[in-house]
């Protein structure tokens, strides 16, 4: 899976963002609970609502 299909498969604009996914829908491999009940189809109007005030 390449930047492309990563960025596809998360609705984000950047692989730089994955971070940010992680944090919200959780990573077991590195120990990140995100918030209870956000997974694959919830992160994305999760994203969608903070990323307008989001700054990098």
């Amino acid at each position: 899976m390449g930047p492309e299909e990563v960025c596809a498969k998360w609705n984000i604009k950047d692989v730089s963002q994955v971070i940010d996914v992680l944090g919200l829908m959780g990573d077991a491999v590195d120990n990140i609970p995100g918030i209870a009940g956000v997974g694959e189809k919830q992160q994305p109007n999760y994203w969608q609502s903070m990323a307008p005030w989001k700054t990098w």
